[in-house]
Formats: structure tokens, sequence, C-alpha cells
């Protein structure tokens, strides 16, 4: 009975790594390269894939060529489910935090006297904004 061997699960899901080696699989597989010394003799593409690159020629490029479409399809998926939900999601969070800000403006209101409180000082400023602008405007 075989057991679970890690080193032999080969799951990387890097986006570069798939391109790069479907790349160097589409360009050195097949290739012959000769060398200067006359002992070494010809060094084949399947040679400095596996040695040099340390990739395993017996996957498929168009497996590579497939993970990584399919990676560029999921990160869109992905990307535009994070803008839907930002869209969704964003406005809800707004609206709970307003009504917590209004609740607790509620028991501090209750609190103090009317004279005091926030709204009926906001409400004295702005009334005195209006009515230098229109002085300013009736002076035209």
């Amino acid at each position: 009975m075989k057991y679970f061997n890690v080193k032999n699960l080969s799951l990387n899901f890097s986006f570069h790594f798939r391109a790069l080696q479907g790349q160097y699989q589409n360009d050195l597989k097949g290739l012959i390269f000769d060398t200067n010394n006359p002992l070494i003799g010809r060094i084949s593409g399947e040679d400095i894939l596996t040695r040099i690159f340390q990739i395993d020629v017996n996957r498929s490029k168009w497996i590579d060529l497939s993970v990584t479409f399919s990676m560029i399809i999921a990160y869109r998926v992905i990307f535009f489910l994070m803008m839907k939900i930002n869209e969704d999601v964003t406005p809800w969070v707004r609206g709970l935090l307003a009504r917590r800000r209004l609740k607790q403006q509620k028991k501090v209101s209750g609190n103090q006297t009317a004279s005091n409180g926030p709204d009926h000082l906001t409400r004295r400023l702005l009334s005195a904004i209006l009515c230098c602008v229109r002085s300013t405007n009736n002076r035209r």
C-alpha cells in the first residue's frame, strides 16, 4: 500500500511558475545543443529542462497553458465578486453605522437640555451664516 507523499504532489498555483514552465517546455523540448567540449557531447533540451530548470518533462505544456488560463478566469471572477460585494455591503455598513450614531445621539441629547444640545447650536450657527450671506447679497 502506497502512502501519500507530499514531495510527489506538485501543486504549484503560481501564475508565473506555470507560464514560464510551459514556455520553457515549448522552447526547449526537442532541441539539441552543441558544446565546445568534445567529452560532454551534445546536450538535449530535455536534459536542460530536467537538470537545470528542474521541470517535470512528463507533464504536458498544454496542461500548464490550461492552468494559466483557468487562473486568469478565476482571478477575474474573484475580482468581479469582490467589486459587487463592495457595492452591496458598503452602503449597508454605512447605514448601520449611521443608525448606531443616531441612537447614541438620541441617548446623549435626552440627557442634555434642549437649549444647549448640539442640534440647537448647529441651527444657531447656520442661521447666523445665512444672515451674513443675505446681508452681503442685499448690498450688491
